[in-house]
């Protein structure tokens, strides 16, 4: 099942494209080495009105009035649409029914009933009133792009998650590249190795020690200098840290 899931959610990533190669936040090299970071949402579906519903302004019902129809009324919703490139919903969970995910894509390989494709034909799968309850669900989405939502009576409306929730946390996001065997040497506390130019950001070495991993900033040896005096052969890690705010920095100089 999990092979399925995570074939649906690859699929899912191929419709949303928000700004296009040239992408400043993840961009075409940093998707590629450090994928593509979701956020799990939780949010609340509900309909109100901007004021008391009308009632009926018949002469025989001006006294008493029957209750307005229009609060009892369930009004269709739909979440997300896989047509276009810059909506970033991936798949829900429904009034907490963890039983099901629902997908925007149609579900790949077996899955035993799990993944459920949202209908883009005909009724969306749930509907909300103003006398119902809210509707809880569960979203999982691209941050970088917001989510629309479809109804019979509004305009479509959009969600998104505030920068401010999501920039600390790419910020801290950190890759690590299993590198080696490498003959390396140690000078003043950092590791002699070239260092990668294939991203911006902070390169550094890990490696498993005593207690815990020991990590060490790279410099890049000097070709002209002798070689390594008691050089080491290392098997390890390549950690590449604040690429996402590297990458900003770049893109606004350039721009």
């Amino acid at each position: 099942m999990l092979h399925a899931v995570r074939a649906t959610l690859d699929d899912a990533l191929t419709t949303i494209d928000p700004d296009g190669p040239q992408d400043p936040g993840l961009g075409f090299l940093l998707g590629f080495l450090l994928g593509r970071p979701l956020a799990l949402v939780r949010t609340r579906l509900d309909l109100e009105l901007c004021g008391p519903a009308r009632t009926t302004v018949a002469w025989s019902q001006v006294a008493a009035p029957p209750p307005p129809d229009l609060t009892d009324y369930p009004w269709f919703v739909r979440l997300g649409d896989p047509h276009r490139t810059d909506d970033g919903l991936i798949g829900m969970i429904i009034d907490d029914n963890y039983d099901h995910l629902d997908t925007v894509v149609d579900p790949v390989g077996e899955h035993d009933g799990f993944l459920r494709p949202i209908p883009t034909d005909g009724e969306p799968p749930f509907t909300v009133s103003v006398a119902g309850e809210p509707l809880n669900t569960t979203l999982l989405l691209d941050p970088r792009v917001p989510v629309h939502a479809t109804t019979d009576v509004l305009p479509t409306g959009t969600v998104h998650i505030p920068q401010e929730f999501t920039a600390r946390a790419l910020a801290r996001m950190a890759v690590a590249f299993r590198a080696g065997p490498l003959l390396t040497d140690e000078a003043h506390g950092t590791a002699l190795i070239p260092t990668p130019a294939t991203a911006a950001g902070t390169w550094s070495w890990a490696e498993p020690a005593t207690h815990g991993w020991r990590t060490l900033p790279l410099t890049s040896p000097d070709p002209t200098a002798t070689p390594f005096s008691h050089p080491d052969l290392r098997s390890d890690y390549l950690l590449l840290g604040d690429a996402v705010t590297s990458t900003d920095h770049t893109t606004g100089e350039h721009a």
